[in-house]
């Protein structure tokens, strides 16, 4: 029985050719949008801040799978301007302060922290310590972004995660890695760019508290 990856956005399984209803797939027939710090599929409301949960976002079509990989469109070469280069402008400095004598009396600082501060951070706490790396399926995936390892038992604690420690910027329709800046216009090519770095699996998600 052939099996082959499936090229709908959203899902990448591997599958049966021979077993492929019409129902067999749920997939995002739209494009990803990235906003601000929303990143979200044009065709439905789902949308996530991190992005490896982006990359798992169940898909709101359901049909067949489709085993044609999408072509790569040709990207248009750049123009290249060249405008003169204006004068620098001088640098102007200011006098640097005086610093104060090691002899002056020092003087205690109270920091006052505000209630409302304080039940935003206790929230922040209770929601971290309920963080962690499972999928709404009971699936552990790498939380490392362009990683896509799955969690199989401590052996996979010692293989070696190849990871982008970079950021996905999404510009004039090319789709690239800050860290790697290896550009394409195809979205399901950006997915399959192997990270540039290697370290270890991330099982959990970080939770930042400012």
């Amino acid at each position: 029985m052939p099996s082959v990856r499936c090229y709908n956005k959203g899902c990448g399984k591997v599958f049966d050719t021979e077993d492929n209803g019409d129902k067999s797939c749920r997939y995002h027939p739209g494009e990803p949008y990235f906003h601000d710090a929303k990143k979200q599929w044009t065709c439905c409301k789902k949308y996530s801040t991190d992005f490896s949960d982006f990359l798992i976002l169940e898909g709101c079509t359901v049909g067949p799978h489709n085993p044609d990989k999408p072509r790569a469109v040709e990207e248009p070469k750049p123009k290249v301007e060249i405008d003169p280069t204006p004068p620098p402008k001088p640098i102007v400095t200011k006098p640097p302060i005086e610093r104060p004598s090691s002899d002056a009396p020092l003087q205690k600082l109270s920091p006052q922290v505000l209630s409302s501060l304080k039940k935003s951070l206790e929230s922040l706490r209770k929601e971290g310590s309920s963080t962690s790396g499972d999928s709404e399926n009971g699936v552990k995936n790498c939380h490392n972004s362009g990683c896509k390892a799955v969690y199989h038992g401590i052996d996979s604690d010692t293989e070696t995660c190849f990871y982008h420690p970079g950021v996905p910027v999404f510009h004039e329709g090319c789709k690239y890695w800050s860290c790697c800046q290896r550009k394409t216009t195809e979205f399901e090519a950006f997915l399959d760019q192997p990270g540039c770095t290697s370290g270890r699996h991330s099982w959990t998600k970080e939770v930042v508290i400012f």
